[in-house]
């Protein structure tokens, strides 16, 4: 005899479903009306990593320049990290630009280099 799902379950299913696709970068839930947690960390590690490698810094030289540990930075570009916006003001000084790009969706395009979209 099969279960039937609860609606909490279907609506993890959905989110799940939304936090695979790799060309979304923000989705709201439409039952809720809500941001999917964790994508606003996933956005901001994804243009730290973006800007870090347009600018051909290695991750020890961001760590040293902004004042944060590598692990800590791992953390950050993987999205795992609940980070502070003391954190995002420093990591945008030391990448020089502004702390709202870190916080925006980066559009990609199609000569966006394969090492970004990762």
């Amino acid at each position: 005899m099969k279960r039937n799902r609860s609606i909490t379950q279907l609506i993890d299913a959905r989110r799940s479903l939304f936090c695979m696709s790799k060309a979304a970068e923000y989705h709201f839930d439409i039952a809720l009306d809500k941001p999917i947690p964790g994508e606003l960390a996933r956005i901001v590690g994804r243009n730290v990593k973006r800007v870090r490698l347009e600018q051909r810094l290695s991750k020890k030289t961001l760590c040293l320049m902004v004042g944060i540990g590598r692990p800590m930075l791992n953390d950050i570009e993987k999205g795992c990290a609940d980070i502070r916006l003391s954190y995002i003001e420093r990591l945008a000084e030391g990448l020089s630009v502004h702390p709202y790009e870190l916080l925006f969706p980066f559009q990609f395009t199609a000569t966006t280099p394969r090492k970004l979209l990762r």
